[in-house]
C-alpha cells in the first residue's frame, strides 16, 4: 500500500489587527477556559488592544484560510517582551504551525527593538520546550515560585545596623546605579548579566503590579549603598510580589540580604497584605535557603525559555 501523501500546507501567519482577525486568534487563544470566562476574555480582548493597547502583539495563523494557530506577545518596558507559547489546532502539521508563529514573533520583536524576550513554561511541556528550542529561544533554567502567608511570624532581626530609605523620583539614579552594582556576581539567572541597564531593569520592575515607591527600599550600611529590595503590590490579590533582592558584592555574606528582607515584609504585612510571593533561579541555592528560613515555601516551578538580541547574547 502507499503511504498517504498529505496536501502541502499553506500557512499564512498574519498580525490579528483587525475585529475578525483578533476574535479569530482570541477563540483559539482562551479555548481552555471555561465558557463563560472565555466569553469575558474574548469580548474584553477586542476593544483595547484594536484601540490603545499597543504593547500587545497578537498573531493568528491559518492553514489554507482556517484558523490553526495563535500566539500572544507583550511588549514590555526595558526592550523586553513576553511571549506565551503558541496555541494550535492538533493536526499533522502542528510543530509546522508553531514554528510559523514563533518565526513571525521574532522577526516583530526585532523590528521592535526588543533586547530579551521570555517564556515561561510548564516543566512538562515537552512540546513546547522543543518549539521554543527551535526557534532561537534556548532553555535558560528554572524558575521556582515561592510564597508565604503573613499569618506565620517573621523571624527576629540580627544585630546589623542599616538605614532604609523608600525610593523617591530624584533617586532613580541611583538606585539604577545601585541595582548595576548588585548585579556583579550574581547567581540569579548570572547568564543575563549586563543585558540590561540599571534604568531598564527598574522600568521593567515597575511595570509589574501596581507600583508603590514607599516598597521599593534602598539600604545603607555605614552611609554607603549596600542593597535593595523591590516589592510590588498586587491589591487585586491582597498579595505583593518580591520582584528583586540585591547586595553588592562588598556587603555579602553578612547577613544584610535577610535584613532587608525581613524589613520589606513586615512593611508590607502591616499594610495589610496577607501574602507576599517571588521567583527565584532554581540553582541560586544560597537564596533559596534564605528564602526558606524567611518562610517562603514552594507553590510551582516554570522553564524560562529565553531569546536574547544578537550583541547581547547568553554566555
Amino acid at each position: 500500500m502507499q503511504p498517504r501523501l498529505l496536501p502541502p500546507a499553506v500557512i499564512k501567519v498574519s498580525l490579528a489587527d483587525s475585529p475578525s482577525l483578533l476574535e479569530r486568534a482570541s477563540l483559539l487563544l482562551y479555548a481552555h477556559l471555561p465558557f463563560n470566562e472565555r466569553t469575558i476574555r474574548i469580548a474584553d480582548s477586542l476593544v483595547p488592544k484594536l484601540v490603545k493597547e499597543r504593547d500587545e502583539i497578537v498573531l493568528l495563523a491559518e492553514d489554507s484560510g482556517t484558523p490553526a494557530g495563535a500566539l500572544l506577545v507583550k511588549l514590555r518596558p526595558g526592550r523586553t517582551a513576553f511571549i506565551w507559547p503558541p496555541v494550535v489546532v492538533a493536526s499533522e502539521i502542528a510543530a509546522q504551525i508553531a514554528d510559523a508563529l514563533l518565526i513571525d514573533a521574532n522577526r516583530r520583536l526585532d523590528i521592535a527593538g526588543v533586547v530579551l524576550g521570555q517564556a515561561l513554561l510548564e516543566q512538562n511541556d515537552f512540546v513546547g520546550h522543543e518549539s521554543f528550542a527551535r526557534n532561537e529561544f534556548p532553555h535558560l533554567t528554572n524558575l521556582a515560585l515561592l510564597a508565604r502567608s503573613f499569618d506565620e511570624q517573621l523571624p527576629a532581626r540580627s544585630g546589623l545596623t542599616w538605614a532604609s530609605h523608600s525610593f523617591t523620583p530624584t533617586d532613580r539614579v541611583r538606585f539604577a546605579h545601585l541595582i548595576e552594582r548588585t548585579f556583579v556576581g550574581s547567581l540569579d539567572c548570572a547568564e543575563l548579566r549586563g543585558a540590561l541597564s540599571g534604568d531598564e531593569s527598574l522600568a521593567l520592575h515597575q511595570a509589574s503590579g501596581k507600583f508603590d515607591p514607599r516598597f521599593w527600599l534602598r539600604f545603607e550600611v555605614h552611609a554607603h549603598d549596600a542593597g535593595l529590595v523591590l516589592v510590588n503590590p498586587y491589591p487585586e490579590l491582597n498579595s505583593c510580589e518580591v520582584a528583586y533582592v540585591g547586595v553588592v558584592p562588598e556587603s555579602r555574606g553578612e547577613g544584610l540580604g535577610r535584613e532587608m528582607l525581613i524589613e520589606a515584609l513586615l512593611l508590607a504585612r502591616n499594610s495589610g497584605f496577607s501574602e507576599a510571593f517571588l521567583a527565584v533561579d532554581e540553582k541560586n541555592h544560597f537564596a533559596r535557603a534564605t528564602y526558606h528560613q524567611l518562610g517562603f515555601r514552594l507553590r510551582e516551578s516554570r522553564a524560562v525559555h529565553l531569546r536574547t538580541h544578537s550583541g547581547h547574547p547568553v554566555s
